[in-house]
């Protein structure tokens, strides 16, 4: 779970060392996505995570493009003197053969992250490795979340009248409020609801927090499970920290150590470790391709009825 601990010292492993492992799966996985339902938010939750993947990276480049420099500008000192066009030539031949050399590629990665580890003893620079964590955490709930709504109103608005019908009984027990549907709603399609009713029906369900996400998919799949206790417990500390770093801007209150049982201070700002934002982005990835599937598996066997 978060935690408010001092970190024991400046390692970037231990603050940007988190991955996106399953990123080349998840491509192959949407590459084979059958339907026009599913195809179009499985496509736009794997742009959101490659977006998040070069934000992830951004202190590594940095880090790397440096080494580069130093490298190229060791391989333009090492050329002899002469004309500035064929000394740059020859650092530029240099720094292409001592990249291909055996073992290059690992002493280039150990001087990359030495040289990370440099710069994360600069106050400013360690601030900004810990401002990518929070933004990518809004950004992983983020994907999840639209990916959600997306694949739930595209799958509603294509499904049978009887799938339409659980749920608008989904509702029955609920406020009127929450079963009102404005009269303008129906007249921006014509008072025509067919295929229409994912996006009539979906400002009625919450898909704001995982329970929201799994009561509404049960109205599509009454038997399905989206996901294990683990990633279930993972995506709600996700969702909880998102809330926290959104509307607090990461300092703990009472209700986040509530629910979370948090024990760091209250009014502290939270610490984002590498190991807990692999558990979430690991778990946002695991149950957003088991939707994208539970969804694309039932238009594929249940086209879109006349």
């Amino acid at each position: 779970m978060p935690s408010t601990a001092q970190r024991d010292d400046q390692d970037p492993e231990k603050i940007i060392g988190w991955q996106i492992h399953q990123l080349s799966k998840l491509t192959e996985f949407v590459q084979k996505v059958t339907t026009s339902v599913a195809r179009e938010p499985a496509q736009v939750f794997e742009k959101a995570l490659l977006e998040l993947d070069e934000l992830r990276l951004i202190a590594g480049n940095v880090a790397a493009e440096g080494v580069k420099l130093f490298l190229w500008t060791l391989g333009y000192t090492l050329q002899p003197s002469g004309r500035q066009e064929t000394r740059i030539e020859g650092a530029n031949r240099w720094l292409s053969e001592f990249i291909k050399r055996e073992g290059s590629t690992a002493k280039m990665a150990k001087i990359i992250n030495n040289t990370l580890a440099e710069l994360v003893r600069q106050p400013s620079f360690a601030q900004a490795l810990v401002t990518v964590n929070f933004v990518s955490v809004p950004a992983m709930w983020t994907a999840l979340e639209c990916l959600a709504r997306d694949l739930w109103v595209r799958s509603l608005n294509n499904s049978s009248a009887s799938v339409a019908h659980k749920a608008f009984r989904a509702l029955e027990s609920d406020d009127i409020q929450r079963k009102f549907i404005a009269v303008s709603d129906l007249a921006k399609y014509g008072f025509d609801v067919r295929h229409r009713v994912g996006n009539i029906l979906a400002s009625k369900f919450i898909f704001t927090d995982f329970e929201g996400i799994r009561r509404a998919f049960r109205v599509l799949h009454p038997t399905s499970n989206l996901t294990s206790d683990t990633n279930a417990r993972a995506l709600f500390l996700l969702e909880k920290t998102r809330h926290l770093i959104v509307h607090r801007a990461g300092f703990i209150d009472e209700k986040f150590k509530r629910e979370t049982g948090e024990r760091g201070p209250i009014d502290t700002r939270i610490t984002l470790t590498a190991e807990e934002m692999q558990e979430w982005i690991d778990a946002v990835i695991v149950v957003g391709m088991k939707m994208i599937r539970m969804v694309d598996s039932h238009h594929h066997s249940n086209p879109r009825p006349a």
